[in-house]
């Protein structure tokens, strides 16, 4: 398989030759984001595939906004990432105690083979090198485990943002389906004999009928990774230009929000 010539790792006419981070992330428009993020279907699919893992690792999971909504019961789950200020446990929505510990992806404080399942969901371009983190995941997961890494769908609005603001500067583009593929590539050299990617849906919740709403998510946007930035004003006129054209009513029961779609795609490998 040419995991570059998947169409969830599109777009293939802007195809890096080299990675293009670690992208800087401002922490307090980090939180006013995840605020708004809506992972509870991104949490059902990863259930769904950690159904049978009795040890679990979160890889740059921050405070849990995805682990903690994991119905994580009769299992060891550790979340590992370096914001936490030192080891410590926080509650999952099911009660159960995750163990929190200070820590890198390219450097895994964990003896081999440690963990039935291994996740990480939309860290890698935020890791000084991706490849390696990959392989510490690797190294850390059991004779017969899965990795499961999530990353951006090649239509996520938020990398246009990401991708429209970062031209304004001269940056390099994003491009998570260069990620997902070298994951891929990683997974199957090291013998996992199954590896498949798949979408997964998440939301953004805003008030599409609003201009003070859009203005609102567009500057969190803008300053998740260009946070005092000289040309912001250009950002920002683009970023809503954007978010304009991608907001979308979701179906929550009978009632329907607005929101941006924040759609991944899951690379699951299993031995």
């Amino acid at each position: 398989m040419i995991w570059r010539d998947h169409p969830l790792c599109a777009p293939a006419d802007r195809w890096p030759t080299v990675f293009w981070g670690p992208e800087p992330l401002d922490a307090e428009a980090w939180r006013a984001f995840s605020s708004r993020l809506d992972v509870a279907a991104e949490a059902a699919v990863l259930d769904r595939e950690l159904s049978d893992a009795s040890s679990v690792l979160d890889v740059g999971g921050g405070l849990g906004t995805v682990t903690r909504r994991l119905h994580l019961a009769g299992r060891r789950c550790v979340l590992v990432d370096p914001t936490v200020p030192a080891a410590g446990t926080v509650d999952a929505d099911d009660g159960t105690a995750i163990q929190m510990v200070p820590g890198r992806a390219e450097a895994l404080p964990f003896e081999d083979g440690s963990f039935d399942a291994v996740v990480a969901t939309w860290i890698l371009q935020y890791t000084s090198d991706p490849a390696r983190a990959v392989s510490e995941m690797i190294r850390v997961a059991a004779p017969r485990a899965r990795v499961l890494i999530v990353q951006a769908h090649p239509d996520n609005p938020i990398v246009r943002c990401y991708n429209a603001c970062a031209a304004i500067t001269g940056r390099p583009l994003a491009h998570h389906g260069f990620l997902l593929a070298h994951a891929a590539e990683a997974l199957a050299a090291r013998r996992f004999t199954s590896i498949e990617l798949t979408t997964v849906p998440a939301f953004v919740d805003f008030d599409a009928t609003s201009v003070q709403g859009r203005e609102q998510l567009a500057a969190t946007i803008v300053d998740l990774h260009f946070a005092g930035s000289v040309h912001r004003p250009a950002m920002l006129s683009r970023a809503r230009e954007i978010l304009r054209e991608a907001h979308e009513a979701v179906a929550v029961g009978e009632a329907r929000r607005a929101a941006i779609a924040d759609h991944g795609v899951l690379l699951i490998g299993r031995r």
